[in-house]
């Protein structure tokens, strides 16, 4: 803002993640909406391009990737995980629970199925995935190298929804919700209790046990003696992009013996 003399150009897309990151970021760094910077709503498809009047956007990956790698029309400031830590939960209906949890259940057996699966054959997900219509126009670099990131790296145990461990998710989302409810995005103020009554760990606990693997006792995304306080921003560096290549099982992962692809493993 210095540089530029006048409130800064902030280009997102209006009460999405990135959008709750940049309004955490200006509430940590003591930034005023109005004075230090101007929120412009940006749909993620004008975004990518960077469109002229624009000085700073906020997009989610692979959209990053595309538009440092690829595109070359932005440079990264700052990661917005300094600030925002994303969930990555699956939802489902809350009648499938009262009516059918076996489906549940199967779903997140499945969910986990399908982790080890892309472990198993990258190339092969990569194949179906760049073929898929929901790819189009994505170049297949790209497509591999979010894969990699996000889907092949992490340890298969990264969905876990904890209650509570180091502050997640609970106490996270109860500060999160709570930013975006002071600027007004969100109608309400949500609470423990509100996550306590959507949060369902039991049912990936359960396919951890059929599989032989310890639910892990902080969330996986975290390095080892991560020294970060929830809700209390700037945080110290977290998260697959950072953690690369996790190997599993390690010591502490299984209860019991698992194998998988043809080697059988004991707990450590």
């Amino acid at each position: 803002m210095r540089l530029l003399k006048r409130p800064a150009v902030v280009g997102v897309t209006i009460g999405s993640t990135n959008h709750l990151g940049l309004l955490i970021a200006a509430k940590t760094l003591g930034l005023k909406e109005g004075e230090d910077f101007i929120v412009k709503n940006l749909g993620p498809g004008d975004i990518i391009t960077m469109p002229k009047g624009i000085d700073v956007v906020g997009i989610w990956e692979p959209n990053v990737l595309m538009m440092t790698d690829q595109l070359k029309n932005a440079r990264i400031l700052e990661p917005i995980d300094r600030y925002e830590v994303f969930n990555g939960y699956s939802y489902v209906r809350g009648e499938l629970e009262t009516g059918a949890p076996d489906v549940i259940q199967a779903y997140t057996d499945a969910l986990v199925e399908a982790r080890l699966i892309a472990r198993l054959r990258p190339d092969t997900v990569v194949k179906e995935l760049v073929a898929d219509p929901s790819q189009r126009g994505r170049d297949a670099n790209l497509v591999r190298r979010d894969a990699e990131i996000h889907v092949f790296n992490p340890k298969p145990t990264i969905n876990y929804p904890f209650d509570n461990a180091k502050g997640f998710w609970t106490d996270l989302e109860v500060f999160q919700a709570g930013i975006m409810h002071d600027a007004g995005i969100l109608k309400r103020r949500y609470t423990a209790n509100d996550m306590a009554s959507v949060l369902r760990p039991r049912y990936l606990a359960a396919t951890f046990e059929k599989l032989g693997w310890n639910v892990p006792k902080t969330p996986p995304f975290l390095p080892p003696g991560w020294s970060g306080t929830v809700g209390k921003p700037p945080y110290p560096p977290y998260g697959p992009m950072l953690m690369g290549r996790q190997e599993f099982p390690e010591a502490g992962d299984l209860s019991r013996a698992w194998t998988f692809a043809g080697k059988t493993y004991a707990p450590t």
